[in-house]
């Protein structure tokens, strides 16, 4: 086909895919579930942003503040519908970042996707990507959504693309600090590390982050949180080497060793030993992993396998480069979203990756029929798996078919948002020790796990952290500094204590510990006095 037809049918199916699926997506799912703990995290400080808060100075925030910028809009003009037409935009992130990669691996590896093939790819990248990952705005899918967009553009021919691309891709660590090994990687992948322009315009976002800091005298409180804590060790490195991954790893190596070397010379033979491992088992593991709703953890096996495939391209000098280049651009990307304390897998980046492994295969067999074929059955598969995923396992919360209670009532921002009975106790008990302490013309805090409340909260929060556990202020620094702004507070402020945890709910009401990971709870218990009690909360002053 003509590049100038082939060019216009892409844009239209582009098009379709990115308006179609995030509004069916969302129709369909984005009413289910709701827990008091991440949902709203990103959101509660898009809302210090608006109340004129600056970041790291005024708040704690362990990573960048460039998420919460971009979600500013859904909580200014979101009103009772802040929570529903956030998860829409999310929506459009995951199948921006889907469509980013179809055409990335087409452009790269010389269209191994028809028109009609990449509209399929598309939906098979959208499902794994989402798989059952708690929809709510994420300093880590913010972070692909620049990275995809920003690598569509480096791949272009022509300089202006090239240098806006990599400017995007230095957005990208000012989402997740993680990201920050793309940027070079990526110059390296593509061949660009010699233009010093192209470096310049993917530190560019970065220089002007540091200037912001300086001017609003913040860089140090940024650089104390943002140093706070790393997972490198445990996330990025330790996880990789673990037995799973070398499996798969082999599967991979040995896949390629046996389809482009010279062990069988009967094309028959590589052909179906191509399909089987590359192609198959991938696939059809993944529409497994969603029906059990085990995406994240089979994530590796995935990742396994592409590095492994990538590791025969590179060691052997085999294939064409853009497989290599393809490979390890996916790669890199993936690894960078793993390294993370509460997400720790590269589940994220499991559509582009299936997608690579496909390529190969369709490289290869390109006049094989009955393989267009079965992809449009296993997109079918892969599809009605991710319905099941989003159906039964919601993130601490129960299934769909339980989620029997409106949100509208107990909490603002949240209508068209239902959630399991407990929850919504949860909540109602919540409105009413805010109404005991608006009673005494108090300002009121809650400890530790209701960051969405804040979201459209009737007054701001007078604590500097929006989740104040142990994984958010990890060094005695920070929660020195809490804890200060607590005793601070005392004179005029009532702390509403959690009586249960509230990532159990719904499985039941369990009592919330005063260890650790929850000390600031210890502490209000211990140095403030309480004055009253509601069935899940206690008061203190």
């Amino acid at each position: 086909m003509p590049k100038a037809p082939l060019f216009k049918k892409e844009i239209l199916i582009g098009v379709s895919f990115l308006i179609l699926i995030p509004l069916l997506a969302h129709w369909l799912f984005s009413w289910m579930g709701f827990t008091p703990t991440d949902e709203g995290f990103t959101l509660a400080y898009s809302r210090r942003l608006l109340d004129g808060q600056v970041p790291h100075r005024d708040f704690i925030i362990i990573r960048p503040f460039l998420s919460p910028l971009i979600h500013v809009p859904f909580v200014f003009f979101g009103g009772a519908y802040t929570f529903w037409l956030s998860r829409l935009f999310v929506w459009f992130q995951l199948a921006c970042i889907s469509w980013c990669w179809v055409l990335i691996i087409n452009r790269t590896m010389k269209f191994p996707f028809s028109p009609g093939q990449a509209f399929l790819a598309a939906i098979i990248s959208f499902a794994a990507t989402a798989h059952s990952k708690h929809l709510t705005a994420w300093h880590t899918i913010d972070g692909l959504f620049f990275i995809a967009i920003g690598l569509v553009l480096c791949i272009k021919g022509r300089q202006i693309h090239k240098l806006l691309g990599y400017f995007l891709l230095g957005l990208a660590p000012l989402c997740k600090q993680s990201f920050i090994f793309v940027v070079p990687l990526s110059l390296l992948i593509l061949n660009d590390w010699r233009q010093v322009k192209y470096w310049i315009a993917a530190v560019l976002p970065g220089l002007a982050y540091v200037g912001y800091l300086i001017s609003a005298h913040a860089f140090f409180d940024a650089l104390f949180q943002l140093t706070s804590r790393t997972e490198f060790l445990s996330a990025g490195l330790l996880q990789y080497l673990s037995k799973r991954v070398a499996l798969s790893f082999t599967v991979g190596y040995l896949s390629l060793w046996l389809i482009l070397g010279r062990f069988f010379r009967s094309e028959s033979i590589k052909k179906w030993i191509a399909i089987l491992m590359l192609y198959g088992v991938p696939l059809l593991g993944t529409a497994g992993s969603l029906w059990f709703g085990v995406l994240a953890g089979t994530s590796l096996g995935l990742f396994g396998i592409l590095a492994g495939a990538a590791a025969y391209l590179l060691t052997t000098n085999s294939g064409p480069q853009t497989w290599k280049r393809i490979s390890l651009l996916v790669l890199a990307v993936a690894w960078s979203a793993s390294i993370s304390g509460g997400y720790k897998t590269p589940a994220l980046m499991s559509g582009p990756i299936l997608l690579v492994l496909t390529a190969h295969v369709f490289s290869l067999q390109k006049q094989q029929r009955a393989l267009h074929y079965s992809f449009i059955i296993a997109s079918l598969l892969i599809a009605l798996s991710f319905g099941v995923a989003r159906t039964r396992y919601i993130y601490r919360d129960l299934p769909a078919t339980q989620l029997t209670k409106s949100l509208d009532e107990v909490l603002p921002g949240a209508r068209h948002i239902k959630t399991n009975p407990n929850t919504f106790d949860f909540m109602r008990d919540l409105n009413e020790a805010v109404k005991l302490v608006e009673a005494e013309h108090k300002r009121f805090a809650i400890l530790p796990d209701v960051a969405a409340y804040w979201v459209k909260a009737g007054q701001q929060n007078p604590l500097p952290a929006v989740w104040p556990h142990a994984d958010e202020l990890s060094t005695t620094l920070l929660m020195d500094r809490f804890v200060g702004a607590m005793e601070a507070s005392r004179a005029d402020t009532i702390f509403i204590v959690q009586k249960v945890e509230a990532k159990e709910l719904a499985r039941g009401f369990v009592p919330l510990p005063s260890n650790e990971y929850y000390y600031v709870v210890g502490y209000a218990r211990s140095h403030f006095v309480k004055v009253h009690e509601t069935n899940y909360f206690e008061l203190y002053k």
